[in-house]
């Protein structure tokens, strides 16, 4: 930090930890805004390593923002389940873009879902096999037009694994029980509480390995749950996954409809769509395959509708 360089998330948690539990040997329980004064003084001491930045190098909200609700997080028992609530997510992903991220993607999603399951059933015959089989389990009665169902299907004409961003946990697991089981990765991932993803009713956000937004208080529906997925990119500043980067970028896109001329997406590496290998990612300011596809979509729909 005396250097000016950003600290690693595992050093930053631990960092976190330290410094709360030196706060409650004076306070069991610090106030809201005794964490704000803490996080505002070490941002002041290291703005560089808590800067929270977009990609250009502009920053995001006020100063520190992102260190201060974690340090919240940790050291206000009574607001914590306020400060990372999915509420809180999706209220401060639009105090950063200006859009109401929920209504979006229901709005979005129910209109353009059913209109791209059609455009994968008119071309069926053109599909490769994995996407046939998702397709032929997506348009089952009770599932056609569902939000999850456009995803999945989608995600599997990108040739991205549904892991890369939903992980199916046991209907009784608790965030205590998905921490201990499950393997959960370092990008964020919506962990589906069911038997299958499309039973699943109830949903977990893992972040860094750890559950981070529990199933209570419960979010009303999938798409809502996805819009958490989604928004805690914006509000963490974390980077799109590679093995998940695709789907991502074609939701911020299409659906959410954030355009900047880059991506969110540093990675150096992609997945191949025809070997499923990891190849070397040509430098490009938008995903050519999100473009294309996209392309593709408006023409079929302006022909078909």
């Amino acid at each position: 930090m005396d250097a000016g360089e950003r600290p690693m998330s595992e050093d930053r948690r631990h960092m976190v930890k330290v410094i709360v539990d030196s706060m409650r040997e004076h306070s069991l329980n610090p106030t809201r805004k005794d964490c704000t004064v803490v996080a505002r003084d070490i941002t002041d001491v290291f703005p560089q390593s808590f800067l929270d930045k977009t990609e250009e190098g502009e920053t995001i909200g006020s100063r520190g923002h992102k260190f201060r609700t974690i340090l919240q997080h940790f050291g206000y028992k009574k607001e914590e389940a306020f400060l990372l609530s999915w509420k809180f997510l999706l209220s401060h992903f639009t105090s950063l873009t200006g859009i109401d991220l929920c209504t979006r993607l229901h709005e979005d999603l129910d209109s353009k879902g059913k209109r791209l399951l059609e455009f994968f059933r008119g071309q069926i015959k053109k599909w490769n096999k994995n996407v046939k089989a998702v397709l032929k389990e997506a348009l089952k009665e009770d599932r056609e037009g569902t939000d999850l169902a456009a995803m999945l299907v989608i995600m599997a004409h990108f040739n991205e694994a549904e892991e890369t961003l939903f992980v199916l946990a046991d209907v009784t697991s608790t965030p205590a029980d998905a921490d201990a089981q499950l393997s959960l990765p370092i990008t964020p991932r919506l962990i589906m509480l069911g038997d299958t993803l499309y039973s699943a009713n109830k949903w977990m956000l893992s972040i860094e390995g750890h559950v981070e937004i529990p199933h209570s208080p419960p979010m009303p529906d999938f798409t809502t749950a996805f819009a958490v997925l989604f928004a805690s990119f914006y509000v963490f500043n974390i980077e799109y996954q590679v093995e998940a980067v695709t789907t991502l970028e074609f939701v911020q896109r299409f659906l959410v409809r954030i355009n900047p001329e880059s991506s969110k997406s540093s990675a150096k590496v992609q997945r191949s769509q025809k070997t499923g290998k990891s190849v070397h990612r040509k430098r490009s300011y938008m995903n050519p395959r999100v473009i294309s596809f996209i392309r593709d979509f408006i023409e079929f729909d302006w022909q078909n509708n």
